[in-house]
């Protein structure tokens, strides 16, 4: 159909694009923007205005169009937009439907507006744990950990999103302790921990010393199969250099499926800090290879 023909071509025209619509029924309208919306590389303000101006003039609100621009929302980091939209809900009695309202939360998480985060969660009718989730991952995310672990201990119960939130969100902020907590919490009450939820943990082994604990997520690892994640391989390497062990930084760097810069980049400095500076140059020149 031509409308599909012109959408590859003008990927990002935004002013053709709203000539197009002009000569598009309603309902074939809303179909083109939201496929527009999501094709192309929504990171400038003329295209925001564009998508303000034809978001507020040609998609039939319902609980099916307005999650999908509030999605768009989120990838321009456009509180602003995100408002109108919101507007929109509240306007057509739309508050109720959770996906709605869900995403609302990420929108507003994300762009660090965490007071009108809350006022969303507050208002809701039914918070389910994607809600509670959002707005506790929006929370750590920006290092507001009390108000984070607050409404974490209030949680119905919790998911390994729930928990990997906390650990990230006492990580970032040094909490290195606090981390190894929650992890060890998590484990208690049954959740296996993730790739997601090992990354960030093991910078706080490194950091408290906690060797025991590292040695034991490498062997969790190896038993789930985890060790052909290059991610969790490099965390790994500079757990074992940052605790003094670069005889098990090598043996692991020398098992890997597949390196990529990060863990030549590791295992050379680690290697270089532990005085054996021949044995770096010549992974150096093997990297080249």
């Amino acid at each position: 159909p031509l409308p599909l023909l012109f959408l590859r071509r003008n990927r990002c025209c935004s002013d053709s694009v709203q000539l197009l619509l002009l000569g598009l029924r309603p309902a074939a309208a809303t179909s083109f923007l939201l496929s527009w919306i999501c094709t192309c590389s929504l990171g400038s303000s003329s295209t925001a205005t564009s998508l303000s101006l034809a978001a507020g003039s040609l998609i039939l609100p319902d609980k099916f169009t307005l999650p999908f621009v509030i999605k768009s929302c989120v990838g321009l980091l456009c509180p602003s937009l995100g408002k109108q939209i919101h507007a929109h809900v509240c306007k057509f009695g739309l508050k109720s439907h959770s996906i709605t309202e869900n995403a609302l939360l990420d929108l507003y998480g994300k762009c660090d507006e965490l007071i009108e985060a809350h006022k969303v969660f507050e208002e809701m009718t039914d918070r389910d744990i994607v809600a509670w989730n959002n707005l506790i991952s929006g929370y750590a995310r920006l290092g507001q950990m009390k108000k984070a672990r607050m409404l974490f201990d209030k949680m119905p119960y919790t998911t390994i999103v729930s928990w990997t939130a906390m650990i990230l969100g006492y990580a970032h902020i040094g909490s290195y302790a606090e981390a190894l907590d929650v992890f060890r919490q998590m484990q208690i009450v049954g959740i296996e921990p993730d790739e997601i939820s090992i990354v960030p943990i093991l910078p706080a082994c490194a950091q408290l010393g906690s060797l025991e604990l590292g040695e034991w997520i490498h062997m969790y690892c190896d038993k789930n199969h985890l060790l052909r994640r290059t991610v969790i391989c490099n965390a790994l390497i500079e757990m074992y250099i940052k605790c003094g062990c670069i005889n098990q930084a090598s043996q692991l760097f020398d098992q890997m499926v597949k390196r990529d810069v990060v863990s030549w980049s590791t295992m050379i400095g680690g290697l270089a800090n532990h005085g054996k500076a021949h044995k770096a140059i010549h992974l150096f020149h093997e990297m080249q290879r």
